[in-house]
């Protein structure tokens, strides 16, 4: 079960399994985990069918065991006899990453975006130049064309900028790596009346976990989920919540015809609409 890959509800298939990335390097099979706390960072590479397995430990936030992982990786392995390396990503040169129009920009910089799987970033500008921060990293952006610019050092990820538009309603950010397309939209934070959050008190139960979660308001919404507390949540709009703790970055609750709240379901980088009924 820890190396199956999930799948969303429409079918669409995950890279995702029990806890466990699956993938492939240097055409061999690769399982994968990584974790982080304050000022640790850690990841964890096994290749079944060499019966290798790599583990990097750090004690410090601004190092990146994955990439070390992916080093020790090219030391110790061959390439598989049937590996067809990938094309070559083009060069670019970080020393030309001015935009041509940076004001053609302002309406993005300076906001903070949100992903419908809960991933937040801002996009900043500093030096004349415009940067993708995301995960505690400012990544140098270069445009490509107009609207569209591409990570300096990850050129395989695109993100592409839409105004707001009678149809759209709001700014968009499209981002999109190895084919795979996802909608940031800016937050908004939002105070609702003391007497509006507490319709979101009660006790709620998922299905398809088995665990119960009970919602209390003490001045905040406070949240416990298998006994676990989770207090830092933020909304961004009415019944849109956000929180700084894995795994319940992004929450959106759910209302039935009549307006009262039926349940909610959370979304973050490892799975999504994870839902949880109101019984009471």
């Amino acid at each position: 079960m820890l190396t199956t890959n999930g799948s969303l509800n429409n079918g669409t298939q995950l890279k995702y399994a029990l806890g466990i990335g699956e993938g492939s390097y240097l055409g061999w099979k690769l399982y994968a985990h990584s974790g982080s706390d304050a000022a640790f960072r850690t990841t964890m590479f096994v290749y079944p069918e060499q019966n290798l397995g790599i583990a990097i430990f750090c004690n410090r936030s601004d190092m990146k065991p994955a990439d070390k992982a992916i080093e020790l990786s090219s030391l110790l392995l061959k390439p598989h006899p049937d590996y067809i390396p990938p094309a070559s990503l083009p060069t670019i040169d970080s020393n030309n990453a001015e935009p041509a129009c940076l004001s053609c920009y302002n309406n993005f910089i300076g906001k903070d975006y949100i992903a419908d799987n809960g991933v937040q970033c801002s996009i900043i500008a500093k030096n004349g130049r415009i940067y993708w921060r995301s995960f505690g990293e400012d990544l140098l952006l270069k445009e490509l064309r107009a609207d569209s610019l591409v990570v300096v050092n990850r050129p395989q990820t695109t993100l592409v900028f839409q105004h707001a538009t009678k149809k759209s309603g709001s700014l968009r950010i499209r981002k999109y790596t190895r084919g795979e397309e996802r909608i940031f939209r800016p937050i908004q934070l939002t105070t609702p009346q003391s007497e509006d959050i507490r319709q979101y008190q009660g006790t709620y139960f998922s299905k398809e976990l088995g665990i119960h979660c009970r919602i209390i308001w003490k001045g905040n919404i406070e949240m416990s989920i298998a006994g676990t507390w989770f207090h830092r949540f933020k909304f961004v709009g009415v019944d849109d919540v956000l929180s700084e703790d894995w795994p319940v970055e992004h929450i959106v609750f759910q209302r039935n015809k009549r307006g009262k709240i039926t349940g909610f379901a959370i979304y973050n980088v490892s799975v999504q609409q994870i839902l949880f009924s109101k019984i009471r």
